[in-house]
Parts: C-alpha cells; sequence; structure tokens
C-alpha cells in the first residue's frame, strides 16, 4: 500500500521492525493472495505475528474450506473472524475484540 509517492507501508514497518498482522479478505482467490502476500512480507525482512480472516461480504461459496486450508497452510497464529456487518460500529467493536488478543 502506497504512503506517498516513493514509500510503502512496508517500508514503514521495516524501518520500525513491526511484525504484520495480515487481513485475508475471505474471497475467490484469497488463497493464492495470501501466499503471495506472506512470501512479500518474508521477503521484506518481516515476521507474520498472526492473521484474520475478514469476511467483507454477505456470503462466500467454500468460505469454511478455505478458511481450514489457510489454517493449514499458514505458518503464523489465527487470530480470529471478522463477520459481515451492516454498520461500521459493529464491525469496529468486533475489530476491536481481536485486537484486545493480540495485545493481552
Amino acid at each position: 500500500m502506497p504512503l506517498n509517492d516513493r514509500e510503502l507501508l512496508s517500508d514503514l514497518a521495516k524501518i520500525l521492525n513491526f511484525p504484520v498482522i495480515l487481513v485475508v479478505n475471505m474471497k475467490l482467490g484469497c488463497i493464492n493472495h495470501t501466499l503471495l502476500t506472506v512470501d512479500a512480507i518474508k521477503n521484506d525482512g518481516l515476521m507474520v505475528a498472526g492473521w484474520v480472516a475478514n469476511n467483507g461480504q454477505a456470503s462466500m461459496t467454500c468460505y469454511e474450506e478455505n478458511l481450514l486450508t489457510l489454517k493449514r497452510l499458514l505458518n503464523a497464529p489465527f487470530l480470529g473472524e471478522l463477520d459481515y456487518y451492516q454498520n461500521e460500529f459493529e464491525s469496529e467493536d468486533a475489530f476491536d475484540l481481536i485486537l484486545d488478543t493480540v495485545l493481552s
């Protein structure tokens, strides 16, 4: 993700030496996209501290199968799931619960 014309968000993570929490958008192609992203994170010399499944749509075909496959393939802790929410307040509350788990 670009921060400006020359720098990426990954540059900031590298400077701060922060571990990465990967948020996986659970939709068609998520397994391939996630594996490529994990490779890019590792190539940047960063560590994946954990990952979250974001079910940002009302339904996904084979959601459970994709989730189980990612749990099996990723060598990082599964931190939780964010379900589909109709409003931003429910979504923020759910994310805060996951974040509290990570920080405690």
